[in-house]
This record gives structure tokens, sequence and C-alpha cells, in this order.
């Protein structure tokens, strides 16, 4: 015997799967507002410094990265400030961006696994983040 889900069963279960993807992205953003800059982040702060003071890519600061690195780095800076909230509000906004972005791409099939997608990277991205060095203090 064959059972259907009824499409009322199937709208409550989308719903708590959105209730619970908002869940997990909100305990995202609490969790990780004090957690320091850790990896590059420092660096490319401190690089986007000393090219605002004169210094030149590749000739006086030896850095690996890419020129366009350097732009999107000075942009965000002079967007949302160099200080920590506005380096988490840069990060929440291109992990939002991306998210929606996710949703469009999945729109022709269903936006929810586009929602899902987005939300489960920005949860894996925060578990890779600065989390060990948050504990320690």
């Amino acid at each position: 015997m064959q059972t259907t889900l009824s499409d009322r069963l199937v709208y409550y279960f989308r719903v708590l799967c959105m209730v619970a993807l908002l869940g997990g992205a909100v305990s995202f953003i609490v969790s990780t507002l004090h957690w320091p800059w850790t990896w590059d982040t420092q660096v490319m702060h401190y690089i986007s410094f000393l090219l605002d003071h004169g210094k030149a890519p590749y000739k006086d600061i030896y850095d690996i990265n890419m020129p366009g690195s350097y732009l999107t780095e000075r942009w965000a800076i002079d967007l949302f400030g160099g200080g920590d909230v506005g380096w988490r509000l840069y990060e929440f906004s291109l992990l939002g961006t991306m998210t929606l972005a996710m949703i469009v791409i999945a729109r022709p099939y269903d936006w929810l696994a586009g929602l899902f997608a987005g939300v489960l990277f920005t949860l894996l991205h925060g578990s890779d983040g600065a989390s060990r060095w948050a504990w320690r203090r």
C-alpha cells in the first residue's frame, strides 16, 4: 500500500524547516559576534594600512594575494569601517548575498533548497571559524 503526504503536512514541514534554518542562522550571528579576527584578516587590514601610507604591493610589501583582494579589502573598510563590528557586518552581508544567490539559482526547482544550502554553508563557515580561539578566552 502506498501512502502520500498531504499538501498541508508538506507545508507544515517546510515551515518547520524554515524556522530551524532561521534559528541556526540567528544562533550563528549571536555566537560569533565576539570572535576575534583570525587568519588573513589581520594581514589584509595591515596591508591596506600600508597601501594608504604609500607602500607598493609586490615591491615594498611581500604578500602573495592577488590585487583584487586588496581592492575588495579597501572597499570593505571604506564601506563598513575597519573595526570588529564592521568586519562582521561585511562577512554577514557576504553570507547573506551568497544565500540569496543560492535561492535564485535553486528557484526553478525549489527555493527552499537554496535557502537550506546557503544557511548550511553559513553554519559550516562558522564551524571553521575562530570558535577554537573564542573558547580559550
